[in-house]
């Protein structure tokens, strides 16, 4: 495992933390949880400790440097909206090459994120996440009716969204996963003490998902195994099988 190189969200893990001022690509993530939605949804169980578990990933494997990763557990509207003004401000007026990486696990209606009672919705996280300037954006959402946010205009789904950034970034838009399709619900489990499709994810970042013992893992390699997983965990379940999906404008 420690000959693993993680290519994590489209880019190779380089040495040596880059900075702002070389002009080279700087990782950046808000990562988020909440346990808690709107008064009318019973409380997660696992979503802010599945948060916690995504941004060790990204710093033991992904080269990202701990100021870089902003993580809000049970947070409000407010504090996610300045995190991320915090980012494009950071970044405003250098010639980084921003790649970012949005996580959220928590409640969904398919149309806001739920945060403390709070629904912010779907277009009003594009247009702050659209603010930071990034040249690549990630997004990753694990909650129920996530699948609605890769339905907006421009969105396609395909075959291949990795993108080799080897010092440079070569391409840039963004590209999407979400835990759930349209209608479906996101389910978590008390025998793995999280949410199906984050458990999977993160154990595919750790090197489950390299599929062709490569020593690397890439977005398609991780977003294959989570889907294969999750669903295999979900057919039988009351609550209906689970379909992980993709979307990129890259």
């Amino acid at each position: 495992m420690n000959r693993l190189l993680l290519i994590l969200a489209a880019f190779l893990v380089l040495p040596g933390p880059l900075s702002a001022e070389e002009g080279k690509v700087v990782r950046v993530a808000v990562v988020v949880g909440n346990n808690h939605g709107t008064a009318a949804q019973e409380g997660l169980r696992y979503a802010e400790s599945d948060a916690s578990r995504m941004r060790d990933v990204l710093l033991k494997l992904a080269g990202f440097k701990e100021d870089n990763v902003y993580l809000l557990l049970g947070r409000d509207h407010d504090e996610l909206e300045q995190a991320l003004q915090d980012v494009e401000l950071r970044f405003e007026g250098t010639d980084a090459q921003l790649f970012f990486l949005f996580y959220f696990s928590g409640h969904s209606d398919g149309y806001h994120l739920e945060m403390n009672g709070e629904p912010v919705p779907f277009e009003v996280v594009r247009r702050w996440l659209s603010n930071t300037g990034a040249k690549v954006t990630v997004v990753v959402l694990d909650a129920c009716h996530s699948g609605q946010l890769i339905s907006v205009k421009g969105m396609r789904p395909g075959p291949s969204f990795d993108v080799d950034m080897e010092g440079d970034l070569r391409a840039e838009g963004t590209a999407i996963i979400t835990s759930s399709a349209v209608g479906e619900r996101a389910q978590e489990s008390g025998r793995i003490q999280g949410a199906f499709f984050t458990h999977h994810l993160v154990s595919g970042l750790y090197g489950a998902a390299d599929s062709n013992g490569d020593l690397k893992v890439s977005l398609s390699e991780v977003y294959a195994y989570a889907y294969g997983r999750t669903l295999a965990d979900t057919l039988e379940s009351l609550a209906g099988t689970q379909h992980p999906s993709y979307s990129y404008r890259l």
